[in-house]
């Protein structure tokens, strides 16, 4: 799989290159590390010697940087995922970039990164890659103490789910009780238990933000946090 993605991402590459010389690539930005010690990665999309940055939600330590090849080294943790996640995001670049070529406009990296933006927000994620993606945010931003905090939220959540995964409209009043009740029965403290169910309602507030949910979407609606 990951092999596919690059073979047809340096396809794209090639052929944009020859049409409206608008180039992507991977870009590791070490000009100020994470309180982690790691970079965040930037997918870079430039067009007439301008460039714009994207960020693709995870960061890495320079000695496992392969510079030549603008990936992951393999001895990375997270390989795999990372890989995917860069060609998959070179190929929605080249496309978009294809697509305005082919219906003859003239655009500007600043346009380019705004559709792009604007593409990832109307694509469907699962509940455990809308986490997977904050995390990331908050990462490539600093904020390593909040992104660890969900961090631990999702995997409350993968265990009470023996790791399945779900979307959104999943998450309902029965649901969250039964995530509740999953957690007393394990003898966890009440007021442990609701920083979970405080920074999920979080999260999913920022789904609703973000366009993923329905604006009337609100499983927490009968929610006592303070009983």
């Amino acid at each position: 799989m990951v092999f596919l993605y690059i073979c047809l991402s340096n396809v794209w590459a090639n052929t944009l290159w020859k049409t409206c010389m608008a180039t992507t690539n991977v870009y590791l930005d070490t000009r100020r590390p994470l309180q982690s010690g790691e970079y965040p990665i930037y997918l870079r999309v430039t067009k007439d010697r301008k460039s714009r940055y994207v960020s693709l939600g995870f960061s890495c330590k320079k000695e496992l940087w392969d510079e030549a090849n603008n990936l992951p080294k393999k001895r990375h943790p997270l390989y795999k995922e990372i890989t995917i996640s860069i060609e998959k995001a070179k190929l929605e670049a080249n496309r978009e970039i294809l697509n305005l070529h082919n219906d003859d406009q003239d655009f500007s990296t600043e346009e380019l990164k705004n559709n792009l933006l604007a593409d990832k927000r109307k694509s469907k994620l699962t509940v455990f890659e809308f986490f997977d993606s904050y995390v990331g945010q908050l990462k490539a931003n600093d904020k390593i103490g909040s992104a660890n905090i969900y961090h631990s939220t999702k995997k409350s959540i993968m265990d009470f789910r023996n790791g399945k995964d779900m979307e959104f409209s999943d998450v309902n009043h029965s649901f969250l009780k039964k995530f509740e009740e999953y957690h007393l029965k394990r003898g966890m403290k009440p007021n442990a238990f609701f920083v979970y169910f405080r920074h999920f309602k979080t999260l999913l507030n920022h789904a609703k933000k973000e366009g993923f949910v329905k604006n009337e979407y609100n499983p927490f609606k009968d929610i006592d946090f303070k009983k």
